[in-house]
Order: C-alpha cells, then sequence, then structure tokens
C-alpha cells in the first residue's frame, strides 16, 4: 500500500531485480516487495505508464509524445522525444527485444533502448490504446472504434 495524495499511472516489475517501480503525479516509487515503498520526486512531471526490459526502465511523459529513462527505477532522464504527438501506452517486447510506443492518432514507435525511436506506418488515425505480443513475437494493437492491428518485427 502507498500512502499518497498523488495520482498514479504507471506500475512494472523488474524480474531480473525484483523490483517494482510505480509512477504518477510528480512522484515515482519503488519497492523490494511490492509492500513498502520508497518515495522519490519527480519535479514539474507527470509520468504515465511504465515498463523495463530488465536494464532500464522507460516511462511515458503523461500528454506528451515523450518517454524518460532510468537505469534504477528512481532517477529518470530528461525527455526522450518519440515522434509521436501524445502517447497512450509503452510496452516492452520480450521476444523482439523491443520497446513499442503507440498514441492518440494511430501513431507507433519502436526503439530497441528506450532512447532513440523509429516511427513506423499504422495505416489508421484512429486513437490506439493497448499492446501485447503473442508467442510468436507479433504485436497487437488495439483501438478505437474497433482498430485491431498486428505487427510483424523483422530487423527491427
Amino acid at each position: 500500500y502507498i500512502d499518497t495524495s498523488n495520482t498514479l499511472y504507471g506500475v512494472t516489475y523488474n524480474a531480473d531485480t525484483g523490483d517494482f517501480v510505480a509512477t504518477g503525479q510528480t512522484v515515482s516509487y519503488k519497492s523490494t516487495d511490492g509492500e513498502n515503498w520508497a518515495r522519490t520526486p519527480v519535479l514539474f512531471t507527470i509520468l504515465g505508464n511504465i515498463t523495463t526490459n530488465g536494464q532500464i526502465y522507460v516511462t511515458v511523459v503523461k500528454g506528451t509524445g515523450n518517454v524518460r529513462t532510468s537505469s534504477n527505477g528512481t532517477s529518470f532522464s530528461t525527455d526522450y522525444a518519440t515522434g509521436i504527438t501524445s502517447i497512450t501506452q509503452i510496452f516492452y517486447s520480450e521476444k523482439n527485444n523491443l520497446f513499442v510506443v503507440i498514441g492518440t492518432g494511430g501513431e507507433i514507435a519502436t526503439s530497441t533502448n528506450g532512447t532513440s525511436w523509429t516511427t513506423r506506418t499504422s495505416g489508421t488515425t484512429q486513437k490506439l490504446t493497448n499492446i501485447s505480443e503473442d508467442k510468436m513475437g507479433n504485436i497487437f494493437v488495439v483501438g478505437e472504434n474497433g482498430t485491431v492491428l498486428k505487427i510483424t518485427v523483422k530487423n527491427h
């Protein structure tokens, strides 16, 4: 339980370190057991969804197309632009070793390191809302008005 008046928007678990990291309104929290949480202020920034590849954490700067990275889950970098206007979700594809962000205008961008991003053509302008992958590494994106996209990643 985190006793806070701050709204939290994202949480991720790092299986490599055993740490949880939660992000939100001008704050991030870190826990090794999911019960006791250490608070770290993030000045003037609202951090949204967060994911990790085990080595780095990547979190969305809420309401923007930018992300921030952290090697320890408590100290986040300056903003990195993804090429997306407003990010709705971030995901780490283990099968493809690839970070994926999606946006409000059908935008998709990918990165192998969380700092350099490549935009991809989605074929839609619908707001995209969630991401998952199957056991073969195909990435699926869903969105408004019944949008379902299948992305097969080859050579990033």
